[in-house]
């Protein structure tokens, strides 16, 4: 337990937590010298109706929260101390605060955060675990907020190859939002870390989610918006980037969706164009130089639905020897069933469409990362013969992001 943090936490008890009052103030002064200070000087900064929270001087209920966090693990990390983002700290609100469990991104590496809808299609859940993947391979820290959708995508990408990743949550670091990514929950405290500027045990509350987007850009060099609606909180990260003079990306979404298409408004708006890792390299190479390395990694989807990680030790279970040993059958294997006979493509298609066209079979249904997968096209190009392909009326969009071969 600091001194430091002793004040600082007083100061966030001193009325609502998250006030302007406060970014007002430790902009000027330190949590420690707000404690001493007369209150005609707080009037000054903040007028005389908010210099009145911080008139009790009780620190005691500050002390008893530090002593049971130190307990528990939880980390405090103060505007003023060493260990604080120093891109964080450029903000026009940055937190008093970061409450930690686990670890946060050092201020040495690149850091890009990315975000998406909860509500996102196969296709684009696919495509934010392999950029995830990707940039946490070739470099970069990765940031998200743990929702549902393209948020959990993004943090499974970077575990399954084996690097950190950091969820910035709209609720206190002990709570686990949503109840659902509990095992994603566990595995980020052990690779990664949970970061709030709410005080553990603060629940999910609805107006939290937008105030935590500025964190995730705030701890960024650049922001990457997957998939999302025109209003929604991506779109308000998207415009903290900006404030925030951070680099925006966004993924096209094909001209066929008709709900998610906000990255596109940000392209039109002057966001960069963004399909794979090289995009984000290239923006940053000046900037980090050899600490970065472009490598591509293509995660299928279904590697980050079945992933299982190991259990922690004091999980495993010795098995029981059996009593005794079991008696080899020879069971007789099925004839195996015959392939459906493959369907011609029509010759009035390029190579490229043929082979989407002969990634189906007949009356089979698939999702674009599923035909990525198949051909080993890239997503956007995909995207684009898939969309020639209706046109032509040879592919017919299906309800719920699904392709079927006509």
């Amino acid at each position: 337990m600091t001194e430091q943090a002793v004040y600082t936490l007083w100061m966030i008890l001193s009325g609502k937590q998250c006030s302007a009052r406060n970014y007002t103030l430790i902009k000027e002064m330190s949590a420690k010298e707000v404690y001493y200070a007369a209150p005609e000087e707080l009037a000054s900064h903040v007028g005389k109706k908010d210099a009145e929270f911080f008139a009790n001087k009780d620190l005691s209920q500050a002390k008893a929260m530090l002593e049971d966090y130190r307990k528990r693990g939880i980390e405090i990390v103060c505007y003023p101390d060493a260990a604080y983002p120093p891109l964080l700290r450029e903000i026009d609100d940055p937190p008093l605060a970061l409450f930690v469990l686990g670890s946060y991104p050092l201020p040495t590496l690149p850091t890009v955060g990315i975000v998406g809808t909860r509500r996102c299609s196969r296709a684009a859940a696919g495509l934010a675990a392999s950029l995830s993947g990707s940039l946490s391979m070739s470099g970069f820290q990765v940031v998200s907020g743990m929702a549902n959708g393209i948020d959990t995508y993004v943090h499974k990408g970077s575990l399954l190859k084996g690097k950190p990743t950091y969820a910035v949550l709209g609720c206190g670091v002990d709570v686990v939002y949503p109840k659902a990514n509990q095992n994603l929950y566990d595995h980020l405290l052990k690779k990664g870390g949970l970061i709030s500027e709410y005080l553990p045990g603060t629940p999910p509350l609805g107006a939290n989610f937008p105030r935590r987007n500025r964190i995730i850009s705030g701890l960024s060099d650049g922001v990457v918006v997957v998939e999302c609606p025109e209003r929604s909180g991506s779109m308000i990260t998207a415009r903290y980037a900006i404030e925030q003079n951070r680099s925006l990306f966004a993924v096209p979404t094909a001209a066929t969706e008709q709900v998610n298409t906000g990255t596109n408004l940000l392209l039109r708006q002057g966001a960069i164009f963004c399909t794979d890792v090289t995009d984000v390299c290239r923006e940053f190479e000046h900037r980090y130089g050899d600490r970065i390395k472009p490598t591509l990694v293509r995660i299928v989807l279904s590697d980050v639905e079945n992933a299982s990680p190991p259990k922690a030790p004091e999980e495993r279970r010795t098995a029981k020897p059996q009593r005794k040993a079991a008696v080899p059958r020879t069971v007789k294997k099925p004839p195996p069933e015959p392939e459906p006979p493959k369907q011609a493509a029509p010759p009035s298609l390029s190579d490229a469409e043929r082979a989407v066209y002969e990634a189906f079979s007949p009356g089979e249904t698939l999702t674009a990362d599923e035909i990525c997968a198949r051909t080993g096209l890239p997503l956007f190009r995909a995207l684009t013969l898939l969309q020639a392909l209706e046109l032509t009326k040879t592919i017919e969009s299906l309800p719920g992001s699904i392709y079927r071969r006509k």
